[in-house]
């Protein structure tokens, strides 16, 4: 088969919202640790460096929208101008809020190729090894997992 007559392969494409979803999830992070057959962790190992790499640019620009949209306040020890945020940290967007959320929705929604296959899960490995992923495992990692 010549390389024009190959089909390209399929590989994982997220948006940014759910690699951020993803990156900033303690139960997700938990799940990539789980133990599995050695490829399967190799290849999980290098979908979370891709995300985290993937999300720099994500995170570079909700700061911009941050920095043009969010109310300021002075910070009196620094005397420096800093984003007002609400008690549970998240940004006060005051009369921005509007414009804001449909630009957060916007980046949210771009999407990313992590540039690498869905990852094979081997049961029959998994079996033998007597390691049994939870349903939240399984749940959690469906969008990396090529489909059973």
């Amino acid at each position: 088969m010549t390389k024009k007559n190959e089909k390209k392969a399929k590989t994982i494409i997220l948006t940014n919202g759910q690699l951020e979803a993803m990156a900033f999830n303690p139960a997700f992070r938990k799940a990539v640790q789980q133990p599995f057959p050695v490829k399967t962790s190799y290849w999980l190992a290098r979908a979370m460096e891709k995300i985290e790499r993937e999300l720099k640019p994500f995170m570079k620009t909700m700061n911009e929208i941050m920095e043009k949209y969010a109310e300021k306040r002075l910070n009196d020890k620094t005397k420096k101008e800093e984003i007002k945020r609400r008690p549970d940290g998240m940004p006060v967007w005051g009369k921005n809020e509007e414009i804001a959320t449909a630009a957060l929705e916007e980046l949210r929604a771009i999407e990313v190729d992590l540039g690498i296959q869905p990852i094979k899960l081997d049961l029959e490995a998994c079996e033998k090894m007597d390691i049994i992923p939870s349903p939240e495992t399984f749940a959690l990692l469906m969008p990396l997992l090529e489909e059973l």
